[in-house]
């Protein structure tokens, strides 16, 4: 984890980036400085209620199918300090389950239902990514762009309807070690 920190160090402060980085991290972090992500930032955006509010309906029956297997997918990692967290194909933020001092802690980044997650928001994420590559992908610490984001680590799976579309991510996100020196 120590490689990754200094090389993220070097990345955002030195203009530099080092072969250690995952070739898919690295092109995320060289649309990051592109899209002006502050590297100090890393708050998920909330849109008007009523936007929100458009967003859950038109996801009504992707949430409806997702819940029960977040349910149980939950049961597994229950105390464990992990959230569940469901999207739909933009990024936007429309459930979440798990432990609630996580939830709290995700809160404070606006990691919450209602907000926006997407890769040019928030910069390098697993859902962003997800999204971005429609694939599975996991970011763990200082490979997220945001620094506020480095204690986490985070997993996305692509969601797909009957067509190959994507609808949807679903995500689990948690304390990246134990919080140490290393993550803040």
């Amino acid at each position: 984890m120590k490689e990754i920190k200094r090389a993220w160090e070097n990345f955002v402060y030195e203009d530099v980036i080092d072969d250690i980085v995952n070739p898919i991290i690295k092109k995320s972090w060289l649309r990051c400085k592109e899209y002006n992500i502050n590297p100090e930032g890393g708050q998920g955006k909330r849109d008007k209620n009523e936007k929100i509010q458009y967003i859950m309906d038109k996801n009504k029956d992707l949430l409806k199918v997702a819940s029960p297997i977040m349910d149980n997918l939950h049961k597994f990692v229950d105390g464990s300090g992990f959230v569940i967290i469901l999207t739909d194909c933009n990024g936007y933020i429309i459930e979440s389950i798990g432990d609630e001092r996580t939830k709290a802690d995700a809160k404070k980044l606006n990691f919450c239902i209602g907000a926006l997650w997407s890769e040019e928001e928030v910069g390098t994420n697993a859902i962003g990514l997800c999204i971005k590559e429609d694939k599975p992908i996991q970011v763990i610490g200082a490979e997220h762009y945001c620094k506020s984001h480095h204690w986490w680590t985070c997993s996305s799976a692509p969601i797909h309807d009957d067509k190959g579309n994507l609808i949807g991510v679903l995500d689990m996100s948690g304390n990246c070690a134990k919080r140490s020196e290393e993550h803040t």
